[in-house]
């Protein structure tokens, strides 16, 4: 019953993180001037569309000690950042003039 229960959870969480970078990606994409920085350094895409959506996590690995640092990755800051400004983007689109 057990092995149902975190078979069963990671298949929801599976789903919710493939969702999340769907939503991202496309949400991206929709603005090409936004997009387009996906192909600047550090994170370097031939083409926006290759991007998965995929954003890593704000924690890094684990050390020996066991201690877990912050992800200060350079890629991890230009995607969080570009995301952003798309949805900035949408947002401004939604509001009233």
């Amino acid at each position: 019953m057990a092995d149902t229960w975190f078979a069963d959870q990671y298949r929801a969480e599976r789903k919710r993180k493939i969702d999340e970078c769907t939503q991202n990606r496309a949400l991206v994409l929709r603005y090409p001037d936004i997009a387009k920085r996906l192909c600047e350094p550090p994170y370097s895409a031939g083409d926006p569309a290759n991007w998965t959506g995929y954003i890593p996590g704000p924690l890094g690995a684990e050390n020996s000690r066991g201690v877990v640092s912050m992800n200060n990755s350079p890629v991890r800051a230009q995607l969080l950042a570009i995301l952003h400004d798309a949805a900035q983007a949408a947002d401004n689109e939604r509001r009233p003039t």
